[in-house]
């Protein structure tokens, strides 16, 4: 994919120091792009928005 939107924005849960983070950005297409912010030249996931909506709101709910 390598192309997207908006910028790449890093996890909310990921701290400073952390070795286990993720950034997730728009891609023109209108799907959710995930990759690791370890490595960032390596692989992408791309989501439809409908699905990444569906994924965040049963993780807000499992913390609720």
């Amino acid at each position: 994919m390598k192309s997207t939107g908006s910028p790449w924005r890093k996890s909310t849960y990921s701290a400073d120091g952390k070795q286990n983070c993720v950034e997730v950005a728009a891609t023109s297409l209108g799907r959710a792009a995930v990759r690791d912010t370890q490595d960032r030249e390596g692989p992408e996931l791309a989501f439809a928005a409908r699905d990444w909506n569906r994924f965040l709101s049963r993780v807000r709910a499992v913390e609720a």
